[in-house]
Formats: structure tokens, C-alpha cells, sequence
């Protein structure tokens, strides 16, 4: 029924369908977590042997415990090999007081090899040492030197200023002032007349390219009209766009109609199968077939 069924695959406790001298295989069987033939053999899947719990408990001791020696034996082969190639403390002991030995030795020659050599660079340094009063003297003698050089340069510099103050002076009198402003006045002129004639030759070039353009445009615009008035119509959406294909325009669009007196409102609707155009036939001697 389908009440057990559902019962057993919502059990929460593992489940052993066992109903027992059954030909056919029943629906409990695949909603259980194991199927037995019998009642009994249920009852042996669920409480096994205790002989046979006891032999594989006491086989799974007697591993671990041989696990157990082996390991331990090992590491105690190691520990043994490590402990035959681990000097004894009294020789680490007695090299480390070695080298503790020889390096307070080389200290102390070092020490006074230093202290001899640093005396020695003082005595030198002490005789090198000169009189203050001569290097006040040599202090005093290179800045008069130095203020002397000043002074030249000082006067140098003015003797070049006045000089061109005096050039300056020359070049602002008033004859050679009236003569430079002339000259630039008659440069002026000259330029406003070059100007005037460059920007006359300007405008009337942009006049006649324009005159051509207009005359082009009324051309154009005349053909135009000239097509309109033979029949054609130009055809606009409602963004004022001029349609050129038949595929652009759907059904129900607003369209705008432009004939050579006037422009008409219109409704496009539905469209017509357009037959297509048979190519021309080709030019020379035909197909056979």
C-alpha cells in the first residue's frame, strides 16, 4: 500500500524489508535500505554473531598491537642511530672553549694593533697642525684679494650700463624718432591698401561661388518641380524623412504625399506582392534552350 511505502522512505531508522517467502520483489523493498528474503535472515542482518564480533575485535587488537611494536621499534632504531652520530657534551664543550680561547686572543692583538696605529695617525695630524695666527693671516689676505675682485667687477658692470644708457639715449632722438614713426605710418598705409585689395579679391570669388551655387540649386530645384508636375510624388514618414523602399513603410504609418502644387496627408495600407522584374535579356546571340 502505498501508506507503508511512503512510511518507510520517510523513516529516520534504517529499515530491513523482510516480508518473507515472496516470489515478487514488493514496493516496500525499494523504499527500505536493505531487503532480506525472511524474517530470519532480517534478524541475522540486524544482531550479528557475538562469536563472530569477538574474533574480528580480537583480530583488529592483535594488528594494532603489532602496528603498535613495529613502530615503536623503529623509532627506537632511529633514535639509537641518531644518538651513536651525537657527539658527547664534553667535546662540544670543550671546542666551543677552543674558539672562545683563540678569539680573545685575536681581540686583544687586534686592540692594540688598533690603539698603536690610531696614536700614530694623531702624532701625524699633530704635526700637520698649522699656526692659527697664519691661517688668520692667509684668511684675511685672500678676502681682500676677493674684495678687490669685487670692486673691478662692480665698476665693470657700470662702465656697460652707462655705455648703454648712452646708446639708448642716441637712439631716442627726436629727428630719428619722427623718421621711424613716418616710415611706419607709410608701411601702415601700404599694408591697409594691400589688405583691402586682398579682401575685395576674397569676397568676390565667395560671391560668384555663391551666385554658381544658387544658380545650380534654382537649376536643380526646377527639375524637381518639372518631375512633380509630370506625375512623380515624393513620399515622407511622419519624421519627414523621404521613403525610398516599399519595405519601410507598414501598414497603418503616417505618410506625407508631395505633388508639384501641394502636400497630401495619407494612411498606408496593406501592401500589394510586388511582382519582380525579369533581367533583360542578354545582348548578342540567344540560349538554345
Amino acid at each position: 500500500e502505498e501508506i507503508v511505502v511512503r512510511a518507510a522512505a520517510l523513516s529516520a531508522i534504517p529499515l530491513i524489508s523482510a516480508v518473507g517467502h515472496e516470489t515478487d520483489t514488493t514496493l516496500i523493498d525499494y523504499a527500505s535500505d536493505v531487503r532480506a528474503p525472511t524474517p530470519t535472515a532480517a534478524a541475522e542482518m540486524a544482531v550479528p554473531v557475538r562469536l563472530d564480533l569477538l574474533a574480528e575485535i580480537a583480530g583488529k587488537a592483535a594488528r594494532l598491537s603489532g602496528g603498535i611494536a613495529r613502530l615503536f621499534g623503529e623509532r627506537r632504531l632511529h633514535l639509537s642511530g641518531l644518538a651513536r652520530g651525537l657527539p658527547g657534551p664534553q667535546d662540544l664543550i670543550g671546542a666551543a672553549e677552543q674558539r672562545l680561547d683563540d678569539r680573545a686572543d685575536r681581540l686583544r692583538l687586534a686592540a692594540g694593533r688598533e690603539l698603536g696605529a690610531a696614536r700614530q695617525r694623531l702624532l701625524l695630524a699633530t704635526t700637520r697642525l698649522a699656526d692659527p695666527g697664519m691661517l688668520l693671516e692667509e684668511a684675511r689676505r685672500a678676502a681682500g684679494q676677493g674684495f678687490q675682485r669685487l670692486q673691478r667687477c662692480v665698476r665693470h658692470s657700470l662702465d656697460l650700463s652707462r655705455e648703454r644708457l648712452v646708446q639708448l639715449a642716441a637712439r631716442l632722438q627726436r629727428e630719428r624718432m619722427t623718421a621711424d614713426i613716418a616710415r611706419n605710418r607709410d608701411r601702415f598705409a601700404e599694408a591697409t591698401l594691400r589688405l583691402n585689395d586682398a579682401a575685395t579679391r576674397v569676397l568676390r570669388g565667395k560671391a560668384e561661388a555663391l551666385d554658381n551655387f544658387s544658380g545650380r540649386l534654382a537649376t536643380h530645384s526646377e527639375r524637381h518641380r518639372s518631375l512633380l508636375r509630370r506625375g512623380y510624388v515624393v513620399v515622407r514618414d511622419a519624421a519627414a524623412r523621404v521613403v525610398t523602399d516599399g519595405e519601410a513603410v507598414t501598414s497603418g504609418a503616417a505618410l506625407e504625399l508631395e505633388f508639384h502644387d501641394a502636400k497630401v496627408a495619407a494612411v498606408a495600407g496593406k501592401k500589394v506582392r510586388r511582382v519582380p522584374r525579369q533581367p533583360p535579356p542578354p545582348s548578342g546571340q540567344g540560349r538554345l534552350l
